[in-house]
């Protein structure tokens, strides 16, 4: 939080973490969306790195295949945090939603260099406290522009001018608000140890 601040800061533009479900339909492709299990693809090495070919380590960002909006490492590589409080939610009843307003650790999605394939995939929910630092856990920027056009248009250009900075990514995915996304579900059977996960 204090580096999306310092980043606020530089930009002037209200940057936040995406909630789980903004994340979500991202990773699955968003409008473009093909059912991939993982985010642009059924096989998971194609997109992500894990623990069965990422060596322990992470990778530079666009080795790996790219999912339907052009985002690539949405799972595997680093898992990523989110804004929303850990809890249930009601999958594909309630549109646009929200975690809940307090808990005690935050979602982290999309899976890491050290994740079997079946924490890689785009269903998988985990958690972490926002207090623990590791190096397996990331972020992926989101900010609301107005609904016009144009306005967009023009926060766009300022946002590519005032970010210099250096390995950083920008890559812009426009969702409109009026348009209802759900978190939809794939289940995922997957035998570890001789357990159905």
């Amino acid at each position: 939080m204090r580096f999306i601040h310092r980043l606020d800061s530089i930009t002037a533009i209200p940057f936040r973490l995406p909630t789980e479900a903004e994340w979500e339909f991202a990773a699955r492709g968003g409008n473009l969306s093909q059912n991939f299990r993982f985010a642009g693809s059924n096989i998971s090495e194609d997109v992500s790195w894990g623990l069965s070919n990422a060596g322990f380590r992470t990778h530079s960002v666009g080795m790996k295949q790219a999912n339907e909006l052009g985002l690539y490492d949405m799972t595997g590589n680093v898992s990523e945090w989110c804004h929303d409080w850990f809890g249930p939610y009601y999958i594909g009843t309630e549109p646009n939603p929200h975690g809940p307003e307090l808990g005690e650790y935050k979602v982290i999605r999309g899976g890491s260099f050290d994740n079997c394939e079946a924490n890689r995939y785009i269903s998988k929910r985990e958690f972490l406290s926002p207090y623990e630092a590791t190096n397996y856990c990331g972020m992926r920027l989101a900010f609301t522009l107005p609904n016009e056009p144009t306005l967009q248009i023009a926060q766009e250009r300022e946002l590519v001018k005032n970010l210099k900075l250096k390995n950083l990514r920008v890559k812009l995915i426009y969702m409109d608000a009026a348009t209802p996304y759900y978190i939809s579900y794939n289940p995922v059977t997957c035998r570890i140890w001789n357990k159905v996960m």
